[in-house]
């Protein structure tokens, strides 16, 4: 059964909300976990994010400040965000 429910968590988009708060933006993307944005949507996020050339926080989709999200550049493959492992104590 939860077998099931894994294959069904990997399948389904979810809502993710990528922020930079030196400029104060934020933007909501639907995503699927483990499979790289598109194109159109590293571009979206990049421009409502920090939309300024040449500013140091657009090196990673235009996010500054923490996100609870992991944000990759995989060479040949795209930008991909994981959701950040949580440690309980």
């Amino acid at each position: 059964m939860s077998k099931i429910l894994d294959e069904h968590w990997f399948k389904k988009k979810r809502r993710i909300i990528l922020t930079n708060d030196r400029h104060n933006t934020s933007v909501v993307l639907m995503v699927h976990p483990n499979e790289p944005l598109t194109y159109k949507q590293s571009k979206r996020a990049r421009e409502q994010l920090c939309g300024i050339e040449g500013c140091l926080c657009n090196e990673k989709l235009g996010t500054h400040g923490p996100q609870g999200y992991d944000i990759l550049y995989i060479p040949g493959d795209g930008w991909k965000i994981t959701l950040r492992q949580l440690s309980i104590f």
